[in-house]
């Protein structure tokens, strides 16, 4: 529902998506949907291998997807540590 929504205010409102846009992308449910996306991406893959004509591009695939998750949750973390951090700092 997000995504037709957006769709249509930026076919309709192009500006005002520009101005949203870097909003939604810095906040922590963007984060973690990425990381959502990206691990349902790589099980896909991974668990479709078998049936694949090519078999190792999907494994391989589904690995980089599963490791590419991995690491925006640890950086995401650190990342939200080090705000919450200044935060208290400041």
């Amino acid at each position: 529902m997000a995504m037709i929504m957006m769709c249509a205010i930026s076919a309709i409102l192009p500006k005002v998506l520009l101005l949203v846009m870097p909003t939604l992308l810095n906040t922590a449910l963007t984060r973690y949907a990425d990381i959502a996306i990206r691990v349902l991406f790589g099980l896909s893959l991974l668990m479709s291998a078998d049936l694949a004509s090519y078999p190792t591009v999907f494994t391989l695939l589904g690995s980089l997807s599963l490791i590419a998750a991995l690491l925006l949750l640890l950086l995401s973390q650190q990342q939200l540590s080090q705000q919450r951090l200044q935060g208290i700092i400041e």
